[in-house]
Parts: structure tokens; sequence; C-alpha cells
């Protein structure tokens, strides 16, 4: 059972007042009943005592039914997970020019939907309400532009948590290619679910029980407690550092409190796979290729793409995909006097409580969300992939940076190279292929080259016969898909 316990009860009691069984059609049957008694009677009974026997049966008190207000308050909740963009390694030979970033600012609502209903005994009516106070549990403010996180939608079975528009989350990426060890996940360390438990009134008699909740803050304060913790403080706590270290130890964060967390993170221990109902491609890609070394060049080093752009989650399809996935916390303190067996036998012999997140409305839409991006080029040892896709996390509302070589399964839209009048390479130059009412972009690479494809087959999907890449203004019909190779050549 709970051993910290906490807070409120209140019962009940409803007064005549407050008990509407005698309606008026009752009334008027009551009056209509003891008139004719009284005449028949002559008078022998009184009116007014037939009325108010006949009365009595619906002015009885009604039982005095249990509602109980409390809270549970998890050990934490993850409002977040962003994901760290390639970066570059300094060498003795080149030093980068700058550190990658990805940031979440105004335009980004990045958030997730959750839900506890698994806790709840499937014998309770468990629903979301946000309309009732528990004291020491304070509400996320609602609408996006607060300077924390909010409360943007709640239906009966969940509620949606996302960043405001005044919150700007950054993640840095350090190193050549994508180091996952960099991802940040945002963790709400002062979480609540407040709880109102009833027990509805059927023929006179206190029935079953409906329970609401919503998630909110403890402590009345309404203070958001929340930290950005990375993957590598995860794997290895001995690289917390210590303000933050000492704040989850008194919180009693545990190694298995971390490995849950990491469980949302696919990326964590170094695999490349990408779950593909959760993760969406988007018409975004860029080469990131290494500089040239060449004699004719400055210091023997020639520049490179550094991609500086919003990026955002402008889908390749316009099916929509809804990622849910679970995680159990500690219960650190329960309400004393909420009645146990609303919730599932595991919540109470466990101690434990089930999050379950599930894609927000906007995570699913595309072109809903963006972010800006500054990417530098790797140093001139990397050899690892050349071009980045760009995925999209429906889950937590957060872009995926992914190595991708191109394999014979995937479908080329087009491809070209791109010289000036004098027959010279254009290099690291913005292109766009327009195809129906979606406008993918690209770059060129280091040779002027730039290539447009699926990630995955498309086939299944019917594209239009024809598309339109544009470079410096200049537009070109092409067939799609093709494996021409188009020359462009610009002034």
């Amino acid at each position: 059972m709970f051993r910290h316990l906490m807070l409120v009860s209140i019962i009940l009691g409803c007064g005549s007042s407050m008990w509407a069984q005698c309606t008026s059609q009752k009334i008027s049957e009551c009056e209509g009943y003891c008139g004719q008694i009284s005449q028949r009677t002559q008078g022998n009974s009184s009116y007014t005592q037939c009325l108010n026997s006949c009365e009595q049966g619906c002015r009885q008190q009604p039982p005095s039914c249990k509602k109980a207000i409390g809270a549970i308050i998890p050990k934490y909740y993850i409002l977040g997970l962003v994901y760290a963009p390639p970066g570059c390694t300094n060498t003795s030979s080149l030093k980068c020019p700058t550190v990658s970033s990805v940031s979440y600012e105004a335009s980004s609502s990045m958030g997730t939907k959750v839900s506890t209903q698994t806790d709840f005994s499937s014998n309770t009516n468990a629903t979301v309400k946000v309309d009732f106070t528990v004291p020491g549990v304070a509400k996320f403010e609602a609408g996006a532009s607060g300077p924390g996180y909010q409360n943007v939608s709640s239906d009966s079975t969940s509620q949606t948590v996302s960043k405001g528009q005044s919150v700007n989350i950054s993640v840095l990426g350090n190193g050549d290619g994508v180091d996952h060890t960099q991802d940040a996940f945002i963790l709400l360390l002062n979480p609540a679910v407040a709880v109102e438990e009833t027990q509805q009134i059927v023929n006179g008699q206190c029935g079953s029980v409906v329970a609401h909740w919503y998630l909110g803050l403890s402590g009345s304060a309404g203070t958001e407690q929340w930290y950005v913790v990375y993957v590598e403080w995860l794997k290895d706590p001995s690289l917390i550092p210590k303000s933050v270290a000492q704040q989850l130890q008194a919180l009693g964060f545990t190694t298995a409190d971390y490995q849950t967390i990491l469980s949302l993170d696919p990326f964590w221990n170094g695999s490349t796979q990408i779950d593909g109902s959760r993760f969406i491609p988007t018409i975004n890609s860029f080469p990131y290729e290494p500089p040239l070394q060449k004699r004719d060049c400055n210091d023997g080093v020639c520049s490179c793409l550094s991609l500086s752009s919003t990026i955002t989650n402008q889908f390749e399809t316009d099916v929509q995909k809804q990622s849910q996935r679970q995680y159990s916390v500690d219960v650190t303190v329960k309400a004393s006097d909420i009645d146990l067996s609303i919730f599932s036998a595991e919540v109470s012999a466990e101690e434990k409580l089930t999050w379950t997140s599930t894609s927000t409305n906007d995570n699913i839409i595309s072109d809903s969300q963006s972010a800006t991006a500054t990417v530098v080029c790797p140093s001139a040892t990397y050899q690892g992939p050349t071009t980045m896709t760009i995925y999209w996390d429906t889950l937590f509302g957060s872009f995926v940076f992914v190595p991708t070589v191109l394999t014979p399964q995937m479908m080329i839209l087009s491809q070209g190279f791109v010289t000036d009048i004098l027959g010279r390479s254009v290099a690291h130059e913005p292109v766009t292929l327009s195809i129906g009412r979606k406008t993918y972009h690209t770059w060129t690479n280091n040779r002027g080259e730039y290539v447009f494809f699926t990630p995955a087959h498309r086939g299944v999907f019917r594209l239009p016969a024809s598309g339109q890449v544009l470079i410096r203004g200049k537009g070109h019909v092409i067939t799609v898909p093709s494996a021409h190779k188009l020359h462009i050549s610009v002034p």
C-alpha cells in the first residue's frame, strides 16, 4: 500500500432543499388525489394531512454518499524529447566555425498528450475534468502563450500539455555525425494527478464510483520545476552536474528511472532503426559532407555547406500517424482518503503510475510546426553518410536528423548538377522540387550535385507525372520520377 499519504476528504449530505425527487408533476398528483379523498370523506380526512402523507415518500433525505478529492504525486513526467543535430569535430588542421544547434521557438508547440486511463479500475468510470480544485495542486495555465508548458486542450480520456509560445528549447550537436547521447529530455519534476471521486446516487442509494482527474503541478504556487537532462547523463549518472544530481537524488531517482526515461529515445543505445509508426519523413534533406581538400583553396581546405534554415514538419504523405508509448513511475505521495478500489490492483500493489503519452493533434498535422536549424559540415576526416534526411517524431513533436545512404530501394524523384556559365560547379546552392502540393528542399553538394528522393519506396503512392525544379528563381519542368541527371546552368 502507499506509505506516504496526503490529503483531503469531504463527505457531503444533501438537505431537503437539495433533494429534487418531489417533482411538480408528483405534487400535482398528490393535490388531485387528496382533493378527491377529502370530498369522498366529507372532511373526515384533512386535506393537509393527506397531502403531507402523500409527499412523505419523495421528501425523504437522500443517503450521505462519499465525495473525496486528493492527489497522486508521481516522481516525474516526460514533457519532451529533442534530438541533437549533426555537428563537427575540431581537428588540428580545421577548427569548426561554430556549433550545430536546433531551436524550438515561438512557432513550435512541442508537447505530448497524456493519459492515465489504464491505472483506473475497469469498474470505475474515469474521465478528464479540469473544473475542480485540489488543495496543493496547481493547474497548468490554459492557452499556448505562457512562460512555461500549457494545458492546450483536453477530452474525456486525455489532456494535451505543450510548450508555451514564449519558451525556447534548444539542443546542440558537437562532433562529426549525429551523437544521440546529446539528445535531451525535458522532465517535469513536480507533476500531480488531481483526483475527484464521487459516488452516484441511483434510486435513492449510493451506487458506483465516478472518478475525474487532470494533470497539474504539486505545490500551490503553480511553479513548473523541470530540468533538461541529456542521454549521456542518463547512461552514466556520474556525468550529471552536481546541482542537478542532488535534486534528482532528493526526489529518489534511481538507475531504474534513468533506464525508463532512456527507453523513450529509440536511438539512445546507438540503434539506427526508424520506427515507421512513430517517425515520419519530412520533405527536407541536405548534403553533409566534409570540406574538400585542394591546393587552390584557403590553406588547402575548401569551404563546405553550413546550413542555417527554418525547417518545417511538412510530410512526404498526407497519411496521419499517431504514436503511443507507456512508461511507469513511482508514486511517492497518495491521497489518504481516496478509495484505492478506484485504481487498478497494480497501482495499489506496486505504488506505480503508468503514463500513456500519445501524439498530439499538432504533431500529426503536416506543416504545423517548425524549428530553426544551424548545422555545420563535419571535419575533413569524417567518413560517414553524406546525406541527412530529416524525420519528425510524432510522439514528442521534434525533428530527428538521420544519416542516409541512397539505396536501390529508394525512389529518386529528380537529380542533377548545377554549373555557372563558365562550366564551374555551383556548390551549396538551395534547390527545391515542387510536385503537386509538396515542395521538397535540399542543397547542392561540394560538386554542385543535388538529388531528391524518398527515404522509402513510394510505389504505392500516386505521384504527379511532372514537377518543377527551381534554383536561383529559374524553374525547370521535369518528369517524375526521373533517373536522368538534369544539367542546369545558372548565371
